[in-house]
């Protein structure tokens, strides 16, 4: 079933469909539905899907498999207590579109309980934190992909506890504690990327009391006022279609035969300098789009870096590149 899909999905020049997917051509079980998804994982028709669905009931619940089509391989694999797949219940693993581990915990009643550990997509861990009820609890770590510790958390049951955050550099950016609830309480301080204050800022219970901020020098400033902002592009977003349109292009060897575009979902980071950096794909099209995708985001000019608490800080964005047939 899925080569008939993806030969009436894809007439491209010399294309092999990975032999994964013969294996999955036919289902006998009743017990198994089929569903198909689209790059924002809506449901579709099977011509048009980016991802498919495999869901079987079991003695442990109802086990559902989704995967990235044009790659044939998992993207979840996780058990649900209900056929919809609402209520997640059990143990979960998430890939990325190179087949290395994502995440992988456990959900009760749609849930996080206990250990949820994360992976970059080179397969060095990001995170692992603890959760009690879907909510953090004990010990939680974060890394950087170089190695730097970025963020290290202590939680009661109640939400309260502290929290201390780093840059990729070694320097300190956050530190501050938490009352229950998870909410902000007393004195919190933020730094800039070389190592000095950028603001002190003062929470009751959650709510903002006062601040002072400093200068990368270190000096006090008398203005206040916010200047928070995301990361944009020079000119705005106007600027950055345009400089999207001008770095792709058709494959000409390529035709689609059931659509008028193309589209590779995309995520990268806008770091303090404003370099746009770990640009990687979220919901591949074909490897001749993506590789398209991935250079065009390569050969981009500075960006205007984010500010918050008074301190340039890393930004991630989330980008669907679009190819005009």
């Amino acid at each position: 079933m899925l080569l008939r899909i993806f030969s009436r999905y894809f007439a491209v020049m010399k294309m092999r469909l990975l032999p994964f997917f013969i294996a999955l051509t036919y289902f006998a079980s009743a017990q198994k539905i089929e569903q198909y998804y689209d790059y924002n994982w809506n449901r579709c028709e099977a011509v048009n899907a980016r991802y498919y669905s495999e869901i079987e009931k079991t003695d442990s619940g109802w086990h559902r498999r989704d995967y990235f089509i044009h790659e044939g391989s998992l993207q979840m694999d996780g058990y649900y207590a209900d056929q919809d797949c609402k209520t997640a219940n059990g143990l979960f693993y998430y890939f990325h579109p190179n087949r290395s581990l994502q995440s992988t915990g456990s959900y009760v009643n749609d849930k996080k309980e206990a250990v949820w550990i994360r992976y970059y997509p080179d397969r060095v861990m990001s995170d692992s934190v603890t959760y009690l009820h879907g909510n953090k609890v004990g010990l939680g770590m974060s890394w950087h992909n170089n190695g730097f510790v970025s963020d290290s958390s202590v939680f009661n049951e109640d939400g309260s506890g502290v929290e201390v955050t780093w840059f990729d550099n070694g320097n300190p950016s956050s530190a501050g504690r938490y009352s229950a609830g998870y909410k902000q309480h007393g004195k919190w301080q933020y730094f800039h990327r070389n190592g000095k204050l950028s603001a002190v800022e003062i929470y009751n219970e959650g709510a903002f009391v006062a601040k002072t901020l400093f200068t990368e020098d270190g000096t006090q400033q008398t203005d206040t006022t916010s200047l928070d902002r995301e990361a944009s592009f020079p000119g705005g977003p106007e600027a950055w279609k345009k400089f999207m349109l001008k770095h792709l292009w058709f494959p000409e060897q390529y035709q689609i035969t059931n659509a008028d575009k193309a589209v590779v979902v995309v995520t990268f980071t806008i770091d303090e300098d404003g370099n746009l950096t770990d640009a990687a794909l979220l919901a591949p099209f074909h490897p001749a789009f993506d590789k398209i995708a991935l250079n065009m985001l390569s050969k981009s000019p500075k960006w205007i870096p984010a500010i918050q608490h008074n301190r340039r800080v890393k930004y991630r964005f989330k980008q669907q590149v679009t190819f005009q047939q």
